[in-house]
């Protein structure tokens, strides 16, 4: 009703729950204990407020009587996300079960447990949304990837519908209005009206509901909330038996859709969905005559979209575009934006203490190890905020945050703000000779990047030896910054006058590159020398390929090389050194593990793994893993399970021992805290942080030898390999 508004503040400490009445002006504390609260919202009828507790609860409050008591228990390990019923009877909400996999629940505000409604084996699931007639749920599943899905369960066995009575129902609208004329204006003086159009136009009339007053006022609660009069909604039936066969996917998993809201006459759904890298609104058809219509796109901007609401006739939609609010007609309409502004005075002293506090108390309720590491971690706070009170910047304050944090000898943890993506200052794709330059102070061309700008440029290519002269009309002198010249040139043209060996003059036309590209074209030249040691020391029989991360993009990259590499070889190098970690280690060690039970073939045609008709890769060949002192996370598990397995032998130095699960939390002024929450262990108990991950065999990595084309690793790894594939022949 627009009277009262809920909120979470931590202004004493930890998070409580706070109601703001508007027609009093006054605030009423509701909430009063250690653990963590969030997302308070009001049941559609107004009478109860819900809220998290901790990770593992939902509370309600009575508005009336201002009774705080428990609701769901459950587990909420990436966050609580519920929803209230139509009716205010029920509440959905995702939780996860003891293998971690999230999927909706759904409990009756009379009962004690809840009912679980989705079976899912994913990891996340994400924002309950009910019909507004409380005939269906919709939420947001996916696994730790690229992708998620939008999922709908029907919480009746629905009775089909058929696209006949749309048309049918056309005709039983004017039925009665066949021998009479139409007034001027009536919807059947210019023809029949949808059904959808002429609801559209048909101001609603709500059920009331009598006003409920309270008639006392609790203790705690000085100005309470009042209930007043609202549109009842029919009470929502759920059918259990055979729901686990209710749930369908709404979304290609290409999409990466999150649903955001449901249109008020439950026939659209409104999402996000990220397509080939840009991130929009889209629409999808919710009811049976309308669902293989697909979806709709409504957004085109670049910018990110979040925040969907519908105003309650259904006809606009609100949004966040790009940080701005915007708002559209709804289904098609012109988008404008809301002007809105707002000035803020940032006051450094609370706001550093703000920082420190929350830092802190993420910190004592989700760091992974309740033992802290063998920290006093009250202590650490009484010895650390006197100093918070001296720093005078937000750099100090970030540096003494960190060394608080440092004091728990953890990985993935620490405090930290984006610098952004590097800017466009542009790279042409080449090294310079130091020692002509430090001698002469001229500009001569040691080697150049394979496919980088200068190996591309227009007028032929640059090559080793030839001089660099000017940039853009420029002479290059010792006195010459060539870094200062190439400043926001990335993705321009650039004219680079050059001197060849022989004493010609040339004018070359180049496209600089940005840093994150040039740093890409640097380790994938990193990568083509180390395919050429592993083929120069296996005398061109074994194959090799690196993983620089375990994300998907690169998972993606190392099926690739995978099929180029192992093209007429007999095993493979695997190497994961420098790996920063990921979560697909266990996608890379399926494919390293897969092997041939079945054959298949063509009349008069080769025998091939059965598995190869139907697009699955079966390595089928030796392989022999590299690792050293920078592989960490995800890549020493992969390491530690590539070794339980048996795949073979590991290369190279132990991992970093640095292995623990960690999410990011967003602070106040913009920066972001890691927090180490998931621990990692092996069944006889070790816990891999801080225990890097043995090698079979011991190999140093020489420094400076990859200028002259060794690396005593890959050398190591071929020849372990090869002996392996010798003695299987003999």
């Amino acid at each position: 009703d627009s009277r009262c508004l809920v909120y979470v503040s931590d202004r004493h400490g930890d998070e409580e729950v706070y109601c703001y009445d508007f027609p009093t002006r006054r605030e009423t504390r509701l909430t009063c204990g250690k653990k963590r609260k969030s997302a308070p919202c009001f049941s559609p009828d107004g009478r109860w407020i819900a809220y998290a507790s901790g990770d593992d609860e939902i509370r309600l409050i009575d508005v009336v009587t201002g009774e705080d008591r428990p609701f769901v228990r459950a587990r909420f390990v990436f966050g609580a996300s519920f929803a209230w019923s139509p009716d205010s009877r029920w509440l959905a909400f995702c939780a996860q079960d003891e293998r971690f996999f999230s999927n909706l629940y759904v409990q009756h505000i009379e009962e004690d447990q809840a009912h679980q409604i989705s079976f899912l084996s994913n990891l996340q699931a994400a924002g309950p949304l009910w019909s507004p007639d409380g005939r269906f749920i919709i939420f947001t599943t996916g696994q730790y990837r690229a992708e998620s899905q939008i999922a709908r369960i029907d919480l009746q066995p629905q009775p089909p519908v058929f696209r006949e009575a749309e048309f049918e129902r056309l005709f039983e609208l004017h039925k009665s209005d066949v021998r009479s004329e139409p007034a001027p204006g009536h919807p059947s003086a210019t023809g029949p009206i949808h059904p959808r159009c002429a609801d559209a136009d048909r101001e609603p009339q709500p059920v009331v509901t009598p006003v409920i007053e309270p008639d006392h006022t609790p203790a705690q609660q000085q100005a309470s909330p009042k209930l007043v009069r609202r549109a009842s909604s029919p009470a929502v039936e759920i059918v259990f038996p055979g729901i686990e066969r209710r749930l369908r996917l709404l979304t290609p998993p290409q999409m990466d859709a999150i649903a955001l809201c449901i249109s008020p006459d439950g026939r659209d759904l409104v999402c996000s969905a990220t397509v080939a890298g840009r991130q929009n609104l889209w629409t999808l058809p919710l009811d049976e005559p309308r669902a293989d219509q697909g979806p709709r796109q409504l957004t085109s901007t670049p910018g990110a979209k979040s925040h969907a609401w519908f105003t309650p006739d259904g006809k606009h939609l609100y949004f966040l575009d790009g940080g701005t609010i915007a708002v559209r007609k709804f289904p098609k309409g012109d988008q404008t934006t809301l002007p809105i502004s707002a000035e803020v005075v940032i006051d450094f002293a609370q706001e550093k203490r703000q920082i420190f506090e929350e830092c802190w108390r993420l910190l004592r309720d989700y760091f992974y190890d309740e033992r802290f590491r063998g920290i006093d971690w009250e202590a650490a706070h009484e010895r650390y905020a006197p100093l918070i009170q001296g720093a005078q910047t937000a750099y100090e304050v970030h540096l003494l945050i960190n060394l608080m944090i440092g004091e728990l000898r953890s990985s993935h943890v620490g405090l930290f703000r984006s610098d952004g993506n590097g800017g466009q200052d542009g790279y042409l794709g080449i090294a310079l000779d130091p020692v002509e330059y430090l001698r002469s102070g001229r500009f001569r061309v040691a080697s150049v990047i394979p496919d980088g700008p200068a190996a591309v440029a227009r007028n032929g290519a640059i090559q080793p030896g030839d001089m660099l002269l000017a940039v853009n009309g420029v002479p290059l002198t010792p006195e010459t910054s060539l870094d200062a010249l190439l400043q926001r040139t990335a993705g321009r043209r650039v004219i680079l006058r050059v001197l060849t060996p022989a004493g010609d003059q040339r004018d070359i036309e180049v496209r600089p590159v940005s840093a994150e590209q040039y740093d890409w074209l640097r380790y994938r030249a990193w990568v083509l020398e180390n395919e050429q040691i592993v083929h120069r020391a296996s005398d061109g029989r074994i194959g090799y390929v690196h993983i620089r991360k375990m994300s998907y993009d690169a998972y993606q990259r190392f099926l690739t090389d995978l099929d180029v590499e192992m093209h007429s070889k007999e095993g493979l190098v695997v190497d994961i050194r420098f790996n920063s970690g990921g979560h697909t280690a266990t996608f890379i060690l399926d494919v390293l593990m897969r092997r041939s039970v079945l054959f298949s073939a063509f009349r008069n045609r080769s025998v091939a793994d059965s598995s190869h008709i139907f697009g699955n890769r079966v390595l089928n060949k030796p392989t022999v893993l590299v690792t050293n002192e920078a592989s960490s996370s995800n890549a020493e598990t992969f390491s530690e399970s590539y070794r339980r397995q048996g795949l073979g032998k590991i290369v190279g130095k132990p991992t970093a021992g640095a292995v623990v699960g960690a999410f990011t939390r967003r602070l106040i002024d913009g920066s972001s805290l890691r927090l180490p929450q998931l621990r990692v262990v092996t069944p006889e108990g070790e816990d891999l942080e801080g225990r890097g991950r043995p090698v079979d065999i011991d190999v140093p990595l020489r420094l400076g030898e990859w200028r002259y084309g060794r690396d005593a690793q890959l050398e190591a790894a071929v020849r372990a390999l090869l002996a392996d594939l010798d003695a299987e022949r003999r």
